[in-house]
This record gives structure tokens, C-alpha cells and sequence, in this order.
């Protein structure tokens, strides 16, 4: 039958002898150290992979010197193989390797060891081949510059979804002056990219935060919280640009594609939009519906000299500086004059004319920023109404025109299509607190700090929100962020914390830092709370304070008025003008004055956009005025304000003092005092000191409850306001450099 005799390969004299010539090679091996020289390869490998391949980008090699140099070293370990087995390393050099002593090969015992060693080579270099399959697939997937694509997956990441960061591309034109252009064409694929549904994609503000740093790639990816990095060099010369771009995976470090477009100047565009595709075709992501090249795009232009005058324009408007922005103003207008129609270019006019308003970076009256600005921005609508640049211009400006319905319908379009853009999320901000939606600020205050977490401004913004709704648990990790990102902008915020409490002391120790490191924010902060420590001189002291806000808080009431109708004779319609006009008519008891200045500022606002606080001294004054209708109005709209900001979870500290200024309006004595009692912390009272010298409480002035709070926050003050002159002029001096004024130090007792 056929089982009934034995099989061969079981047989056991068959199994031993088999097993005895496996032995003696693996012994021949040894002797002749051949796995010493495959290890040395297989080491060289590895380094000569890792080199190569940033190398042949740096220097714009094609593709296919990778896949030979892979070819060589594969090659190499079969090669590797064999030589070893031939020669060794002798006192002499290179030796032949003597046969084993009794052992004389046949020629067919060398060819079948010939081909045993070159098996066992290629069987060593499967992992390398296998690794070079995949990666090659990976760097492929996106459409060469001759068309063509292939989907490719990418790397498990740790964030939600795609995510990229386009980091600023590297000037190499070897002229500083080319900057502007390297750093615009950064922003305009960043822009495209941002468009695209479920690629979640850092603000411009974050991914530049890296310019000119050197910063490992995983790092760059785990601050901006993304998964892959979009990185590039651009040399321009003439009318001729060469573009390289890498898309890089953050995980490993490895490139999933990248590409070097050579081009005409007027072809730019088109390659935006080339590097935009083939990013997307990467991370299998569809580009949104109306995502073409920008010179297809309404309201863009196709005129090179245009878009070069543009991208200036835009590179001075970033850095956000008076001058700056005046420069980019200069730049902006040879854009519009080279390409009428460029519609993006009038929507950024329109924008930089705004920032010069009072307010913002400049000291124009903001009502006739806005009017300057308006017939840009009507331009740009009319060329492009729906590109979201002109939507952002549009509802900048009609927050600056104090229409905050108008504005959050654009801005919410604008953000429809690129929900990346910190400055315009945080607009949206800002216009969601004009309206009194509250309960919506926070979230919004997060959601800039999110698309931009690199941005001193929108962590700075989220920092003011957690600290008027105080949400301590995120305070200290966010301070300690911005601190990282710009020492003075922490300093301000951590002033701000301190002032909240009613530390002013604590407030100064952190303001003047704040001031002495270049954060110009802080300067009026700084000066309101030594003016409201009693050190006028020294507040007067601090560049960049209000004078007429000044003036108010130490009582020199006929000081504000020069002041105020000195602003409002520069600027007639500005509103800021007016409201400073009226506070200085209320605290001056002339009511019939203020009231028709609070009638004009309302009807202007549209009401919206008023604080609790000046809507209540809007009804003292009215009421005063015998204006009932008015003031029922005022009164009404403040309350509903206040039961809004309580629903939304704003911090007792400020809902206490609200309420109890509310009160004392209504008549309601007993309920005011207790407010204001617990609004005074052991550090203090947050609000101004004069904030209680108001009509409003006056009559509250006849209980002897309300006297003791004010006797015992008058004493917490000159507390304060002792550490504070120790601060500035003791031994111990916060600052060696702020030089106090004559009177601040004037009868100081040293620390002991």
C-alpha cells in the first residue's frame, strides 16, 4: 500500500546528516566573520538612509536617486555576503580566507555556497525593501507636477482628525527683502488649506510663531496639537520662483510627499492651489466646493506686480504696529492701483484704516477711522461680496461702526469658510459681549485660543474671560502658557488675576514688569490702579494712561471736562469722546447735560454694547433729568444684563457689584449693602475706589453699616498703597530702572 513504506525525509540517518552540515556552515560562517561584516552594512545602511534623504530635498534632487541609493544597499547585503566569506582582514590588508583545515571544495560545493550566501543576503535585506515599499507609497500618494495621484493613508496621529500646520517657508533668495513674499505665500496655502472640510488647521499667528527657530518637528506638531507638518522653502529671482514643499508626518518624522515646482512668477497661484491638492490627495481629503486656484477666484488677481505689492501690504499689516500698519496701507494701495479689481487687497485697506481708530493701534477718533474706511470695504464688496476676506473686513467694520448684529453675520460667514482664523474668531468675540450674549463669550474666547494656541493675543483674551468667570482650573495653566509665549504679556495677565481680587498691591508688583518688557496693554491698567491707591503723580507717570478717566478717579473733575471737550472738539461723532463727556458731566451732578449725552451714545450704539455700570448712571442721570421713560429704560436693559452675565456663570466678585449698584438705584438700602459688603474681599474691593463715590450710593452714605465698609476698604487701600511705595521706592525696588516721581517717595518709611 501506498503508506506502508517509510518517507524519506523522515528517515533519521537523512535528519542527522542534515543537521550536521547546517552546523558546520553556521561554524564556517563564524570563522570567517561574515556576520560581523553584514552587521557593519546593515549599520551603514541605516545611516546612509537617514542622511540621504533630507539632503537630496535640501538640494532639489530628483526622486529617483532615493529609490537607487535603496537599490545599492540592498544590493550590497547579498554582495556583503559573499566578499566576506572570500577575504578577511589580515596583517597584510585584504587576505583570502583559507578553507577549513581537510576541506577541499569542489567547484559545485562553491557555486551551491555561492548561491546559499546570496540567498541568505537577500533574505536580510526584506525588512529594508518592505520599509522603502511603504514609505515610497506614502511620498507618492499626492499628484506629481505632471498630474496624476494616488490616495495614500497617513499616520495614526493623536489628534482628532486630520490636522495640519503650515509653518512660514524659508526665504532663499539670499534677500531679506524677498521675505514678504516667502511668508504671503505661507499664508495663502495655509488660507486654501483652512477651506477644507475636517482638516482642522492652525491660525497664522500660531504656525508663524515658529519663523526662524529651530524646533524639532514632534515638538512643533505637539504645541500646535497636529498630526502632520507642512514646511517648504522659496527662492525667487526675477520673474522666475522655485517652490519646494515637504509634508511631513509628525509621528515619525518622515515626509508623506513632497514636491519642487519651478515656475513663472504669474504661475504662483496656480501652484497654491497645486501644493493644496496634492496635500489633500495626501491625507484623503476632498478640497471644499469653490477651493480653485486663487487667480480663478473673485476678487483675487492674476497681475504678479499686484500680488507682490499685496503680500508687502499684508507682511506689514501682521505685525500689528502704528507704523507698521501705515506702511501697509502705502503697500496696499499700489496693490489696488496695479489691479483694480484685486477686491482681497481693499478688504485689507479697509481692515488696516480701522486699526489706525482710537481703540485699536492709532489715535484717530474710531467713528472717522470707520468713515475712511468705508468706501474700501464698499470696493471690496462690490467686487467679491462673498469671499471670506472681504466677509471678515465687513464685519470688522461694522464692529467699529457699533453694529453688532451686522457684524456677527459676517463674521460668522467669513468663519463658514475658513474656521481657522484667529483674528477674525476673535472679532467674533468681542461682538458676541456687544450683544450680551455671555453665555456664548467664553466658548468664543476658547475656541481663538484653540485655532491659534500660539497667539499671545488669544491666550491673553481667554486668560481676561476665565478670570471674569472665574474658572479657576484653567487660569494657572494658561497663564503659565502665555508666559512662555511673551514674559510681559504674562506678567500683564497675572496682574489682571490680581487685580480682580482686589490686590492692587499685586496688580502693580505685575503691571510695571508687564510695562518695563514692552507690553503696552498694561500701561493703563497700571496707571488706573495707582491713581486709585492715591499716587497721582505717579500715575501721571505711566505713559499711555486716560487722562480723563484719570482725572475722574482723583476727584479732579474740572480737569476731566478740559480734557473731554478737548476730544470731543477733535472728533465731534466719536463716541468714545461723547461717553467721556458724560461721565464727566455726572460726576459733576449736571444731570440735564449728561442725560441728553446718554440719549445720543444710546441711540448712536444702537443699545447694545453697554455695560451694566454706565447703563444705571444713564438712568440716575435721566431720572435726575425728569426723563422717567429714559431711565425705566436704561434701568430695565441693565438688569436683564445682569441676570444674563449670572446665567452665563460670571464670577460673584463682579455679579455682587453689579447687583448692589443695581439696588441702590431701585432703593433697595438693605439688599445694596450686603452686596457691596461681600464684594469686599480681604484683599480688597476690585472695582475702583471711586466707583462708591457715585450719586447712586450717596444716600447710603447715612448708614453706619455702609461707613464701616467704606472705612474698612479705605484702610485696605493705604495698606496697599504702603507696599506699593516700599515696592517703588525701598530698598528692595521692584524696578532699578522706573524712576518714581518726587511725591511717591516723599515721607516713605524703609522696610525694616
Amino acid at each position: 500500500m501506498w503508506f506502508a513504506a517509510p518517507r524519506r525525509y523522515d528517515s533519521p540517518s537523512r535528519r542527522g546528516a542534515c543537521l550536521a552540515g547546517i552546523g558546520d556552515f553556521i561554524a564556517e560562517i563564524k570563522r570567517r566573520r561574515v556576520v560581523r561584516a553584514v552587521l557593519g552594512w546593515g549599520i551603514l545602511s541605516f545611516a546612509v538612509l537617514q542622511i540621504y534623504e533630507p539632503v537630496m530635498h535640501g538640494l532639489h534632487l530628483p526622486e529617483w536617486t532615493l529609490t537607487l541609493v535603496v537599490v545599492v544597499l540592498g544590493v550590497g547585503f547579498p554582495a556583503t555576503f559573499v566578499l566576506a566569506w572570500i577575504f578577511d582582514m589580515g596583517p597584510g590588508g585584504v587576505e583570502r580566507t583559507p578553507s577549513a583545515p581537510g576541506e577541499v571544495p569542489t567547484p559545485a560545493q562553491r557555486v551551491r555556497t555561492a548561491l546559499l550566501l546570496i540567498g541568505l543576503g537577500l533574505l536580510i535585506s526584506v525588512p529594508g525593501w518592505a520599509w522603502y515599499a511603504r514609505h515610497d507609497r506614502a511620498r507618492s500618494a499626492a499628484p506629481s507636477s505632471e498630474g496624476g495621484s494616488a490616495p495614500v493613508q497617513a499616520s495614526p496621529v493623536a489628534t482628532a482628525g486630520p490636522s495640519i500646520a503650515v509653518l512660514p517657508f524659508v526665504n532663499m533668495s539670499g534677500d531679506p527683502e524677498n521675505e514678504y513674499f516667502s511668508d504671503g505665500l505661507s499664508e495663502e496655502i495655509l488660507n486654501a488649506l483652512a477651506q477644507v472640510p475636517g482638516l482642522r488647521v492652525p491660525a497664522r499667528t500660531s504656525s508663524f510663531f515658529f519663523k526662524g527657530k529651530t524646533q524639532d518637528v514632534a515638538r512643533i506638531a505637539e504645541a500646535l496639537r497636529v498630526a502632520t507638518i507642512l514646511e517648504g522653502s522659496v527662492r525667487k529671482a526675477g520673474g522666475r520662483v522655485r517652490i519646494t514643499a515637504q509634508l511631513v508626518n509628525a509621528a515619525d518624522g518622515y515626509h508623506i510627499w513632497s514636491q519642487t515646482f519651478d515656475r513663472d512668477l504669474k504661475d504662483v497661484f496656480a501652484v497654491q492651489d497645486e501644493i493644496a491638492a496634492a496635500i489633500t490627495g495626501a491625507l484623503k481629503l476632498r478640497l471644499a466646493p469653490g477651493t480653485a486656484s486663487p487667480a480663478g477666484k473673485a476678487g483675487t488677481t492674476a497681475n504678479p506686480r499686484a500680488y507682490e505689492a499685496y503680500l508687502r501690504g499684508r507682511h506689514e499689516l501682521n505685525d500689528r504696529s502704528r507704523a507698521s500698519i501705515e506702511k501697509a496701507i502705502v503697500h496696499l494701495d499700489r496693490a489696488v492701483a496695479l489691479d483694480p479689481g484685486f477686491a482681497v487687497a481693499y478688504a485689507d485697506k479697509a481692515i488696516a484704516v480701522g486699526l489706525l481708530g482710537r481703540g485699536n493701534y492709532g489715535e484717530i477718533p474710531l467713528s472717522q477711522a470707520v468713515a475712511r474706511a468705508m468706501p474700501f470695504l464698499a470696493k471690496a464688496q462690490a467686487l467679491a461680496p462673498e469671499h471670506p476676506e472681504v466677509l471678515a473686513a465687513a464685519g470688522f467694520v461694522a464692529g467699529n461702526a457699533y453694529d453688532p448684529e451686522r457684524a456677527l453675520g459676517y463674521l460668522d460667514r467669513s468663519l463658514a469658510q475658513n474656521p481657522s482664523n484667529g483674528e477674525v474668531l476673535n472679532w467674533r468675540k468681542g461682538i458676541l459681549e456687544s450683544l450680551g450674549r455671555y453665555e456664548l463669550v467664553l466658548a468664543a474666547a476658547a475656541d481663538a485660543a484653540r485655532a491659534d494656541p500660539l497667539s499671545k493675543l488669544q491666550v491673553s483674551n481667554y486668560i481676561d474671560e476665565l478670570v471674569r468667570f472665574g474658572t479657576d482650573s484653567e487660569l494657572g495653566p494658561t497663564v503659565e502658557r502665555l508666559r512662555k509665549l511673551d514674559e510681559g504679556w504674562g506678567q500683564m495677565a497675572l496682574g489682571l488675576i490680581a487685580q480682580g481680587r482686589g490686590d492692587r498691591a499685586g496688580a502693580i508688583h505685575h503691571f510695571l514688569p508687564a510695562l518695563q518688557l514692552g507690553c503696552d496693554l498694561a500701561n493703563p491698567r497700571l496707571a488706573l490702579v495707582l491713581s486709585d491707591l492715591g499716587l497721582t503723580e505717579e500715575s501721571l507717570h505711566v505713559p499711555g494712561g486716560d487722562p480723563v478717566a484719570l482725572r475722574l478717579a482723583r476727584g479732579d473733575v474740572a480737569g476731566a471736562e478740559v480734557r473731554a471737550l478737548a476730544g470731543l472738539r477733535r472728533a465731534p461723532g466719536d463716541i468714545d469722546a461723547r461717553t467721556d463727556l458724560f461721565f464727566v458731566r455726572y460726576a459733576a451732578g449736571r444731570f440735564g447735560e449728561a442725560a441728553e449725552l446718554a440719549g445720543r451714545i444710546y441711540d448712536d450704539l444702537h443699545g447694545t454694547g453697554l455695560e451694566p455700570i454706565i447703563l444705571i448712571d444713564m438712568a440716575v442721570a435721566a431720572r435726575e433729568a425728569s426723563r422717567p421713560a429714559e431711565a425705566s429704560r436704561y434701568s430695565e436693559q441693565s438688569r436683564q444684563l445682569i441676570d444674563r452675565f449670572a446665567r452665563a456663570g460670571l464670577t460673584p466678585l463682579i455679579l455682587d457689584f453689579y447687583r448692589g449698584r443695581l439696588a441702590a438705584y431701585d432703593g433697595q438700602d438693605d439688599r445694596a449693602v450686603a452686596l457691596l459688603q461681600r464684594a469686599l474681599t480681604a484683599t480688597g474691593f476690585s472695582w475702583g475706589r471711586a466707583d462708591l463715590d457715585h450719586p447712586v450710593f450717596a444716600r447710603l452714605l447715612r448708614r453706619p453699616d455702609y461707613v464701616t465698609a467704606l472705612k474698612k476698604l479705605d484702610a485696605i487701600l493705604a495698606a496697599q498703597r504702603a507696599r506699593v511705595v516700599d515696592m517703588l521706592c525701598g530698598p528692595k525696588r521692584i524696578s532699578e530702572t522706573w524712576q518714581p516721581a518726587p511725591e511717591t517717595c516723599a515721607g516713605a518709611t524703609p522696610s525694616p
